[in-house]
């Protein structure tokens, strides 16, 4: 599942994911797609820091449920600021990458949500 408000962003993470194998779901923002989520889990959530209406922070401590709680969340964010994403990896988040961002950079964090680190 990537939710990635910008739209070429998106299309392109679509892209490269399913070229890696994997079936892939979007979403422009958080809230829409959190009941999705619940009724029906993915395997993994690479998700925007700063999305509409639900920011990734918030998206991900909706999803610290028991049954969620497995589901590997990498946090994509526009800002390199040093402590921005501290709270959401102190949540669970499995890894962040800033943007702009190099493919072989999304291809470490897949790595890292798929070895569960």
């Amino acid at each position: 599942m990537i939710i990635e408000v910008e739209t070429q962003i998106r299309d392109n993470l679509q892209q490269f994911l399913r070229l890696e194998g994997l079936a892939v779901e979007s979403a422009p923002d958080g809230l829409a797609e959190l009941m999705a989520i619940r009724t029906k889990p993915p395997q993994r959530i690479i998700g925007d820091f700063m999305l509409p209406r639900r920011n990734g922070f918030q998206l991900l401590e909706a999803l610290q449920t028991a049954a969620l709680k497995t589901v590997p969340f990498g946090m994509l964010c526009a800002s390199a600021e040093p402590g921005r994403l501290q709270p959401a990896i102190a949540r669970g988040a499995m890894a962040s990458v800033t943007k702009p961002f190099l493919l072989e950079q999304l291809r470490i964090l897949l790595e890292r949500q798929r070895a569960g680190k």
